[in-house]
């Protein structure tokens, strides 16, 4: 297995700018998927969100190595993984650290688990699982979940994944964010605002940070909200400022309100 680097950070880095900046239009998270898995070496990588053990559901939003775009996007429920030692640790909210099921259960225990041998069978003997997970506020488990063959993931792996934490987290409230705000809008409406904040120059993150501006929150309330710094949220309203011509925030919310970019308040 090849040694984990800077090279391999900056890859997970540049894939996350280029998917908060807008220049990336494939599905988010099998692209992060398919990066992550060939940083980590792995057989297999899964994104699983919204684990619920009370009623053994959860999502899979993301997979690789398959083509992104030969898997459907329709997440897949129910499926097995609240069985899953990484899942049952996660989903109690006492653990955010990356970690490994041997570090939760001996190699007994892990061999009579179905996701031992589904993952033996499915991905080429991967029974070695690391766990990255996303921490999230309304209880619910959001992790990515690592196979491989051979060798245990060890304290560089662990690393790297725990380097990569804040950016995952970051993109996935951006996406979380981006998603509200479509919604909260008709299609062709949400359709047509996006179009207009790129034809203003505006990324989809200076058009979030500005709608958060519109209901309210602060930049220090903004950045927890994204899972950024207050000192980037400033920056992206500099930004937008920049490009609408404007000097203060008020006229800056006025403004994309007016040309349409975002929604007015009811």
């Amino acid at each position: 297995m090849g040694s984990l680097d800077g090279r391999d950070y900056k890859r997970m880095l540049d894939l996350t700018a280029a998917v908060v900046g807008g220049m990336l239009h494939e599905q988010p998270w099998f692209l992060v998927c398919r990066e992550l898995n060939e940083c980590l070496r792995g057989h297999a990588t899964i994104f699983e969100a919204d684990l619920r053990l009370s009623s053994r559901t959860s999502k899979i939003l993301g997979w690789a190595p398959e083509p992104a775009g030969a898997a459907p996007f329709e997440p897949r429920v129910p499926v097995r993984g609240w069985e899953h030692p990484l899942a049952q640790l996660f989903a109690t909210g006492g653990e955010h650290r990356p970690v490994t099921v041997n570090d939760l259960v001996d190699d007994r225990t892990w061999r009579r688990n179905s996701w031992y041998e589904a993952t033996h069978r499915r991905f080429d003997g991967g029974i070695r699982h690391l766990g990255l997970p996303l921490p999230s506020a309304d209880g619910t488990v959001r992790t990515f979940v690592t196979c491989r063959a051979g060798r245990d993931f060890g304290n560089r792996e662990r690393e790297f994944a725990r380097l990569l934490q804040p950016l995952l987290v970051s993109l996935d409230r951006h996406l979380a964010e981006l998603g509200r705000l479509r919604r909260a809008a008709p299609p062709e409406q949400a359709v047509a605002r996006q179009q207009r904040a790129a034809a203003a120059g505006l990324t989809p993150r200076e058009t979030i940070v500005i709608a958060l501006l519109a209901e309210g929150l602060t930049a220090a309330a903004a950045a927890r909200r994204l899972g950024i710094s207050p000192h980037t949220v400033t920056k992206h309203q500099e930004n937008a400022y920049r490009k609408l011509g404007t000097k203060d925030r008020l006229t800056t919310v006025l403004l994309a309100q007016e040309l349409g970019i975002i929604g007015s308040p009811r």
